[in-house]
């Protein structure tokens, strides 16, 4: 990626990531990232680490954002209205897509979802897609209705927040993304810890690295060359910051899938 000259008239880029991951793990990682951006643009570069889904799809309206992540359901609101340009679409097990599960600790006495009445719930946050909006829809298919199912509903703001609260008994029941081969569960976000999952759904559409608005069309496609590049430096720290094995161009169809889902 050939270098920009750095001046005052040079914005700089800011990055924007929101708290589905564990800041303590991302935090680092995005710094990588904003390092070798800024190492191959020439121009100055900030990480910004979003304390919610809604926060980020606020600032992405606003423009403030040149590079973000983008949740799925974000994505389906800031794509196609011109907000955001899609870059790339992460590749996890040899997938670009993922499903949602809902599970709980191996020695409880929750068995099925019917079971679920009255017990307490850990949610990732109100626009993530596998650990909030379909799951919920999940259970409305199966007769049971979210809003009046359980005693208590706990926003954990992460993935790894959900799995730690079912786990350590603050919650009764979580959901969070999994990955699916010939409907077995290959991956999770509870790693090789040993729960029980209750119904699992999907597949639903990967999240998106994309652009913001103000970002020239030139830049846009460096930046969507580097990081689906083998070797370059942008290219791995956006697969550790995304704990992905790799990048791929996103079809125009990808988030039909998704908006099918939640219709």
């Amino acid at each position: 990626m050939p270098k920009e000259s750095s001046s005052p008239g040079t914005r700089p880029l800011r990055v924007a990531i929101a708290t589905s991951f564990d800041p303590i793990v991302v935090l680092p990682r995005l710094s990588a990232l904003c390092t070798a951006l800024k190492e191959a643009l020439g121009r100055p570069t900030s990480g910004h680490l979003m304390i919610s889904y809604e926060e980020l799809e606020r600032g992405a309206e606003a423009d403030e954002f040149q590079l973000m992540w983008l949740p799925p359901l974000v994505a389906l609101s800031l794509v196609p209205s011109g907000a955001a340009t899609a870059l790339a679409v992460p590749v996890r097990a040899g997938q670009t897509s993922y499903a949602t599960a809902l599970f709980t600790r191996p020695d409880s006495d929750i068995r099925s979802l019917e079971d679920l009445k009255g017990k307490v719930v850990a949610w990732v946050d109100l626009q993530s897609s596998a650990g909030y909006v379909l799951p919920r829809a999940l259970l409305r298919s199966r007769g049971l209705d979210p809003d009046t199912l359980f005693r208590e509903e706990r926003r954990c703001g992460s993935h790894e927040g959900v799995v730690a609260a079912v786990l350590d008994g603050a919650a009764d029941v979580g959901a969070t993304y999994v990955h699916l081969e010939d409907g077995q569960i290959v991956d999770a976000a509870w790693g090789d810890r040993e729960v029980r999952v209750l119904a699992s759904y999907g597949p639903i559409p990967a999240d998106i690295l994309a652009s913001g608005r103000s970002l020239p069309d030139a830049l846009v496609e460096d930046l969507r060359d580097a990081i689906q590049s083998d070797d370059s430096a942008i290219a791995e720290a956006s697969r550790l910051l995304l704990e992905c094995d790799g990048f791929v161009t996103p079809e125009p169809s990808h988030l039909e899938a998704l908006r099918a889902l939640v219709s």
